[in-house]
């Protein structure tokens, strides 16, 4: 009996209430580079690890009363001017920034922490630590170093400034620290740090290719594919197809299928080298492709591919169970509906986008 083969899909799940932050480097973007260089994420107010190791500790009043302090110590030192000290409105949005980032803010959140410039870079990093987890980095602003409290992430990806929905970065552009960005941009800030996703019920899944000339061949190979992934999930479609046509060929399948516009995946393609194509889709016709692409272009035979698992991870308090099993039972009614003979012709096109257009995915194969 041959082994079984799993596939990672290469997917993240992501909960429908996931966040995306906006993180400031500070005035004038002087704390960016050490936030990047120590992967921790931080408002500027100093020296809050007076305050004690647990924010959920904290004392609100002697919270307020520390920011109160701070801005007040760096007004004094800016203006030479020593006037009377009270709590102001910007203190205490302060505070709520620093109970934002150290508290509110879930393990698996993402944060956007733009750079300098209207075509600057934004880095895309994701919060690694839970909250009231904090990490302290001493840092220098003005002529002294002080103490910042902050919470750990990793790096997920750059994106240009250019490539983002303008009020996507107007709000990037804004002096607030910290605050959750909306659905403005998700997808985009989604694709760079995952790829291929599910988020709110659609899934998503991304192809690149790295060919420096890309053909209308080139063009036609992948087109074939992501139309034979719509195709071959639908299976009214690949019933309907199937008893037109004895033929073997995908090209021949694709094109007696009766697949309605609506059960057909939206594509979006940017064709340069690097280039994307990203398929998105309510049914899960997006998850089936990157489930049998490494297959077909690894040429697994037919009998292996019959009894594949898939596999995926999942951020904050997702669930994969139930996706990893409905997409698993629907990618073996799709070899077994395809039987044998079309299962080579659909390796043949897969290997030939593999080979001919540099067509790859984040999924892979595992035995």
């Amino acid at each position: 009996m041959p082994n079984q083969i799993k596939v990672d899909l290469g997917v993240t799940v992501l909960p429908d209430d996931h966040k995306i932050w906006k993180l400031f480097g500070g005035e004038g973007y002087k704390f960016l580079k050490i936030m990047l260089e120590s992967k921790l994420a931080f408002i500027d107010v100093r020296n809050l690890d007076e305050l004690g190791p647990d924010p959920a500790k904290w004392d609100k009043g002697k919270l307020l009363e520390h920011v109160s302090i701070d801005r007040w110590r760096r007004q004094v030192a800016s203006t030479g001017v020593e006037t009377a000290r009270h709590v102001s409105p910007t203190d205490k949005l302060n505070m709520t920034l620093v109970e934002g980032l150290l508290l509110s803010a879930r393990r698996g959140d993402i944060i956007a922490i733009p750079h300098p410039g209207t075509d600057g870079y934004v880095t895309i990093a994701q919060l690694t630590s839970k909250p009231g987890e904090i990490k302290t980095v001493v840092a220098q602003d003005g002529r002294r170093n002080y103490t910042y409290v902050g919470r750990r992430f990793k790096h997920l990806g750059t994106l240009n400034k250019r490539d983002l929905p303008f009020e996507f970065v107007e709000r990037l552009q804004t002096p607030i620290a910290f605050f959750d960005t909306g659905n403005s941009g998700r997808e985009d800030v989604y694709q760079a740090a995952y790829g291929s996703y599910i988020y709110d019920g659609v899934n998503f899944a991304k192809y690149r290719t790295k060919k420096e000339v890309y053909t209308s061949r080139d063009n036609r190979t992948v087109s074939t594919w992501m139309e034979f992934v719509d195709v071959a999930a639908n299976p009214d479609a690949l019933s309907f197809a199937k008893l037109k046509t004895k033929s073997n060929s995908i090209t021949d399948l694709i094109d007696l299928a009766n697949l309605d516009e609506l059960d057909r995946s939206d594509l979006s393609i940017n064709i340069n080298s690097p280039g994307e194509i990203v398929m998105k889709a309510i049914a899960s016709s997006p998850l089936v492709g990157l489930a049998i692409y490494p297959m077909a272009a690894g040429g697994v035979p037919y009998a292996q591919a019959l009894k594949a698992e898939v596999t995926m991870s999942a951020v904050g308090d997702a669930s994969t169970k139930e996706c990893k099993a409905q997409v698993g039972q629907e990618v073996r009614d799709v070899i077994e509906a395809l039987g044998a003979e079309k299962w080579q012709s659909a390796c043949e096109i897969a290997v030939r986008a593999a080979n001919e257009t540099t067509l790859k995915t984040d999924s892979s194969l595992k035995e």
